[in-house]
Order: structure tokens, then sequence, then C-alpha cells
């Protein structure tokens, strides 16, 4: 009995030495670039770059959100929703399909077929990234999906209503050179009949 105690005590002290020589050759094999990674790890500090500014828009903002498009007319919103695999979706609307109702409720139109629609319909997380000269503010917020509104369900569209939570706002800070020199535009083949159908979505969205 005896015997067989001290065989199967250095069977298992063979193995622990053969997997310490595993572990050693591992670490001997490693990517120089992870040490020196683990070296510069405890140097970094990361801080915010964009300030909270509260769970509404501001005034500025607000006022271009609230269907006037003379100011803002062919410029585009950036809106990013999660998908079924915890992904950010992003997507582009106009002014003409989104509007503040009050600083701290939104409405928009969305296709009914649209992935974003349907992201939102089933997780409702949604940020809106205005962006233009005087900075980007990242607008996070709950949406819900509202009853169907006569005009802008035989248009395929179907109007959702987000709660902000949060309000980011990334501004040029003093003393730094690069600032951005306008938002996302683009151009309408019929500039008038486009405002004419920006306009009704407006009204649709107001009546929702």
């Amino acid at each position: 009995m005896c015997v067989l105690l001290a065989l199967a005590f250095r069977k298992i002290d063979a193995g622990i030495l053969a997997l310490q020589k595993i572990s050693r050759a591992r670490k001997e094999r490693r990517n120089p670039y992870f040490d020196r990674a683990e070296r510069w790890a405890p140097r970094l500090r990361f801080g915010p770059v964009s300030t909270r500014t509260g769970d509404r828009l501001d005034e500025t903002r607000f006022r271009r959100l609230s269907g006037d498009l003379a100011s803002r007319p062919l410029e585009a919103i950036v809106i990013a929703t999660t998908d079924d695999r915890g992904r950010p979706h992003p997507a582009l609307l106009s002014y003409g399909e989104v509007l503040a109702v009050t600083p701290a409720l939104l409405r928009f139109a969305l296709a009914a077929t649209s992935t974003t629609a349907r992201n939102l319909a089933a997780r409702g997380a949604v940020t809106l990234c205005l962006i233009g000269p005087e900075g980007a503010a990242y607008v996070k917020a709950a949406a819900r999906v509202l009853p169907a509104e006569p005009s802008l369900a035989e248009k395929g569209l179907v109007a959702f209503e987000a709660r902000v939570e949060d309000v980011l706002v990334d501004a040029p800070a003093a003393g730094e050179t690069a600032r951005l020199t306008s938002g996302i535009t683009f151009v309408a083949a019929d500039p008038m009949g486009q405002a004419r159908e920006w306009a009704a979505r407006l009204d649709g969205l107001r009546r929702a």
C-alpha cells in the first residue's frame, strides 16, 4: 500500500512539474507587444471627452428640432439603435423627420420596415448625434412606438416618442485648433417638393 501511494505522489509531482514547464514556455512565447502594453497600462488615464449637460435639450438645439426647417434644411442627423446582437446600428434622418415636442421629449418618423424601427420597437435605446459648427451633441433617449397616425401610416412610416435621458456635448476646448465646419449635408433632387414632404411628416408627428 505504501509503495502504491508513493508511486501515486510521484506521478502527481511529475504532472505539476510538467504544467509548470508549459506555463513558463507559454510566457516565453508571449508577444512582446503584450508585455509592453502591460508595462504602459498603469500609466494610462481615461477621462470624459464630452460634457454631460443634463436630461434635456438646451434652448438652441430645442429650437433646431422644433420643426424650423429653414435653419437646417439639408443636414442629416445620425441616429444609432441597438441590434439583436447588441451592436450599434447607425442610420441617417433629416430634420424633417425628427421633432422636439419639449426639451425632454422627441418624436421621429421612421420607415415601418426599417431595421432602425425594428430595433427601437424591440429595445427602445436610441442615440441622436447632432453635429454642426458649434460642436456635437449626443442625445441618449428611451423610445416607444406611438399609435398609428393616418398621414404617416399611408406613407409607410411609424412614429416613435423618445424621453431624453442624457445629453452629452462635445465642443471645442480652449486652445484646440481643429474644429467642425458643418454638419452632414446632402442635396435633394426637388428641394421644394422635399420641403413639403418634410413639413407633412412634422405635422403628422405633432398629431401622433
